[in-house]
């Protein structure tokens, strides 16, 4: 008879988690951005946009997702713009069942 062992039974965290929590120090981004944006007032009229848009700029995070998308949609629109000529050369399709087909695949990736 095999035994088993419940998940249910374990703790969810340790005994020094409390510790650990209150002397972590914040390792996120910051340089003061976060205190501008919170300022009253912030972002209530046009001349604020430069402000905002350094502080987003300035954010690592959101510049790396931003090149990834960039990326992602550089090399998704080239394969869709030769993908039906490679169709139809390499597996003898018709123009028009090729095209359709790259489009179901250019839909489906985006």
């Amino acid at each position: 008879m095999k035994k088993t062992v419940s998940f249910a039974s374990v703790f969810s965290e340790t005994s020094g988690t409390n510790k650990v929590r209150a002397a972590r120090i914040s390792e996120t981004h910051s340089d003061g951005g976060v205190m501008m944006a919170e300022a009253p007032g912030f972002g209530g009229s046009v001349r604020d946009f430069p402000k905002a848009f350094w502080i987003i700029i300035r954010n690592p995070v959101f510049v790396c997702i931003t090149a990834s998308a960039c990326c992602q949609s550089i090399v998704v629109n080239g394969v869709s713009a030769f993908m039906a000529k490679f169709l139809e050369n390499e597996f003898l399709l018709a123009t028009g069942r090729a095209a359709e087909l790259t489009g179901k695949l250019e839909i489906k990736c985006q």
